[in-house]
C-alpha cells in the first residue's frame, strides 16, 4: 500500500498522507452520526459509506467533487466540524486507532507504533475547506499539493506530476 492517496475537486488535484485522510474521514463520519437522523440530510447519509471505505482503505482516488456536489457549503461545514473534533482529540495512539472500528471490523487506517498528533489531519481539513471554497492557491507549475508532509523549512510539500 502507498503512503499517499490522490484526490481532487473540479480540476484541483492533490495528494494526501493516508493516515491524515483516514483520521479526517473517520471524524467526518462521527460528525455526521452526531446529527439526529431526522435532521441529517440525505446526501450526508449517502456520504457515510464512501467515507467509511476511504477511512479504512488508502489506495482509492478521493472524489471530493462528487462528495460535495451541490452541497459545497454544507460539506465545508462538515469538514470544519470534523476538524474541530481532531483539534479536541489532539493525539491518537496505535491502540486507539486499532479500536476505532469504521466498517466491517476494519479500523481507521494507521501506520506506525507511536502516538501521533492530529495536527497534519487538521491541516488537511483546513486545506479541504479552502479547496471546496475555491480559495486554496494552485500548486506551483508541474506540482501537486501533498497534505500531511512538509519540507525541511516547514513549508507544505508538493510532489511532481510527471508533466
Amino acid at each position: 500500500m502507498s503512503k499517499t492517496t490522490p484526490g481532487g475537486f473540479h480540476g484541483f488535484e492533490f495528494w494526501v498522507h493516508d493516515v491524515c485522510q483516514g483520521l479526517l474521514f473517520a471524524e467526518m463520519i462521527a460528525a455526521i452520526e452526531a446529527i439526529p437522523a431526522a435532521q441529517r440530510p440525505g446526501w450526508m447519509a449517502d456520504l457515510v459509506p464512501e467515507l467509511q471505505v476511504h477511512a479504512c482503505v488508502n489506495d482509492l482516488y478521493i472524489p471530493i467533487d462528487e462528495w460535495a456536489d451541490g452541497h459545497e457549503d454544507a460539506f465545508a461545514e462538515l469538514v470544519a466540524r470534523a476538524r474541530d473534533r481532531l483539534i479536541t482529540r489532539g493525539t491518537l495512539t496505535p491502540q486507539e486507532a486499532a479500536a476505532w472500528i469504521i466498517m466491517d471490523e476494519l479500523p481507521v487506517h494507521w501506520r506506525g507504533t507511536a502516538p501521533i498528533s492530529t495536527n497534519a489531519a487538521v491541516e488537511f481539513a483546513e486545506a479541504l475547506i479552502a479547496i471546496v471554497s475555491g480559495t486554496y492557491p494552485e500548486a506551483p507549475s508541474g506540482r501537486r499539493w501533498y497534505f500531511g508532509a512538509h519540507t525541511a523549512t516547514g513549508q507544505l510539500a508538493t510532489v511532481g506530476t510527471g508533466e
